[in-house]
């Protein structure tokens, strides 16, 4: 008989993680619910469980944010054409995905909600392949909500090494960071049959509609139309950064002349300067030089809220 495998990212939002630790232990005896929990120790350490073990299970149920899910997903192999189950416990700084699928932050209520017949969505996952300055190898990896490219990634770099706050504070504080050592992208884009040409801020690749913990980059991605949404911010000056990136919090980035919004089932980009690159707020690279993405159509079934 199958099981659910729970996945704790003890470190997850500051810790938050190990603090559901007895919340979970708590609701899975009281429920009388079998289950086994396995708690990360390194980083890509979800990815390695995920692997070894998704086959065995009817449910994994992900305690982290979108980086633990990231790991989680770059576990499965879609093209076995897995049946299982994705739970989410969002306790992350982001949690950008969980927003998606309208959870809640209480643990309680989720598990309730992942143990008592919520709805199952299938929903797409983004795949990219890429090379890095220097490298021969082609290397792949795949992203459940976002991918960044330029001041995004770098922004994301920030945010991962910065460990005095959490949330939206986290990210802001990695914006102005960010904006000191800022450098724009030349870049070649070829999308939907169109080259795009010239010196970027950013390139923001979405699944689901918002970056950083709520920063709206992509705000009309949905998570299962089987496409995926390209926003490309042009070439902006300092203060223009600070003056244009709040319209993202209030979901107005749209507004922006520098702002161009684009829907794809699969874009090429070539960095003339090899950058940051990051999934779900992830770094994996910080020289990518090219790199190709592609959507992967509803093969993932995701335990959602009704709305």
């Amino acid at each position: 008989m199958k099981k659910t495998l729970i996945i704790v990212n003890p470190k997850s939002g500051k810790g938050n993680g190990e603090k559901a630790l007895p919340q979970i232990k708590s609701f899975l005896k009281q429920n009388n619910i079998q289950s086994e929990i396995a708690v990360t120790e390194r980083h890509l350490h979800a990815t390695e469980i995920t692997k070894s073990n998704y086959l065995n299970y009817d449910k994994i149920i992900g305690v982290g944010g979108d980086g633990t899910l990231n790991e989680i997903v770059n576990g499965i192999d879609f093209s076995s054409e897995p049946q299982i189950e994705l739970g989410v416990i969002p306790v992350g700084s982001g949690n950008d995905f969980a927003r998606m699928l309208n959870l809640s932050k209480s643990v309680n209520e989720n598990l309730e909600l992942i143990f008592n017949h919520a709805p199952v969505i299938k929903v797409d996952v983004g795949e990219i392949k890429f090379k890095e300055k220097g490298g021969k190898n082609e290397k792949m990896h795949k992203f459940l909500n976002g991918l960044g490219v330029g001041f995004d990634a770098y922004v994301a770099y920030i945010n991962q090494h910065t460990k005095n706050f959490s949330g939206l504070v986290s990210y802001v504080y990695a914006v102005i960071k960010a904006l000191i050592n800022l450098e724009d992208m030349p870049v070649r884009i070829k999308l939907n049959n169109s080259i795009i040409l010239g010196e970027k801020l950013l390139l923001a690749i979405g699944n689901g509609k918002t970056h950083g913990g709520g920063f709206y980059l992509n705000p009309d991605a949905e998570i299962n139309d089987e496409i995926l949404d390209l926003t490309v911010i042009e070439k902006l000056k300092k203060l223009q950064v600070i003056r244009k990136l709040p319209l993202a919090l209030f979901n107005r980035l749209e507004t922006a002349k520098e702002v161009s919004m684009y829907k794809f089932k699969d874009v090429e980009i070539e960095i003339e300067k090899p950058y940051f690159v990051h999934t779900d707020g992830e770094i994996i690279s910080e020289k990518i030089s090219s790199l190709s993405v592609k959507c992967l159509p509803k093969v993932l079934n995701v335990i959602s809220k009704p709305k």
